[in-house]
């Protein structure tokens, strides 16, 4: 697809009346962008067979990670000052019933060759931000992580993941993740807002 292309569908999904294809973006700012990528077949929707919701579900590991860190920054800019956080496979798996597969669980000679891209995209990111730290969330990004960063001298260190699916997570998963950038030395006093 060329850029004129991807800018004609989003031209085309921005004349769309609220109502489009799913109900649960109805009046959201993304509404067009969304429209575009479901004329691309990109996604069909969250909740066969149906498919009338672009994704229904809350994405309670994304609140407790960002709860944390307004809490212990403020403001965002503080945090962006000198933080950057990314996926390490910035890709979303969805099954035919909705649940979401984490690529750790894709078939292997489907999950080999994609390791090897996002190994690839954490490399150039810690080479563009000139890292020393990288902090995997969970221990299968702090594994990718090692693995991707070998000898490059980045320290790599691990929080526990903030998922609902974790049981670790869920009596203070704030409060864990803080203690654990403490020992590694990457979180001291809070920062005043």
């Amino acid at each position: 697809m060329t850029w004129f292309h991807a800018l004609a569908l989003v031209l085309l999904a921005a004349l769309l009346p609220p109502g489009g294809t799913f109900v649960d973006d109805d009046g959201s700012p993304h509404e067009p962008a969304i429209e575009a990528i479901v004329a691309e077949g990109v996604t069909f929707g969250c909740n066969p067979p149906v498919n009338d919701r672009y994704c229904p579900r809350s994405e309670v590991s994304g609140t407790r990670l960002w709860g944390a860190i307004a809490q212990h920054y403020g403001r965002p800019e503080r945090f962006f000052e000198h933080h950057f956080v990314a996926n390490y496979c910035p890709l979303l798996f969805i099954e035919s019933s909705g649940r979401n597969r984490t690529p750790d669980k894709l078939p292997a000679d489907e999950r080999e060759p994609l390791f090897g891209r996002c190994d690839a995209y954490l490399r150039r990111l810690v080479d563009i931000f000139e890292a020393e730290w990288v902090v995997g969330v969970g221990s299968f990004a702090e594994q990718r992580a090692r693995h991707a960063l070998g000898d490059r001298g980045v320290r790599v260190g691990r929080i526990l993941h903030p998922s609902p699916a974790n049981p670790r997570a869920h009596p203070d998963w704030s409060g864990s993740a803080k203690a654990e950038m403490k020992a590694l030395g990457l979180c001291g006093r809070r920062v005043s807002a």
